[in-house]
């Protein structure tokens, strides 16, 4: 899972290296809200397996 948030952080980052414009804002704020979700449920998961196991 670890690794999975990993990876989620460097497409983040270079997301926001992107230069964006005009109506292309809306877009990569929606693409960026879409990722931090993801992130919040891989956290969630995770916890949720450590609960089983812990």
């Amino acid at each position: 899972m670890e690794e999975l948030k990993k990876e989620m952080n460097a497409a983040y980052k270079l997301m926001d290296a992107i230069p964006v414009r005009g109506d292309m804002i809306e877009v990569m704020a929606e693409a960026r809200r879409h990722l931090r979700e993801a992130y919040k449920l891989a956290e969630n998961l995770e916890e949720r397996q450590e609960g089983k196991h812990g």
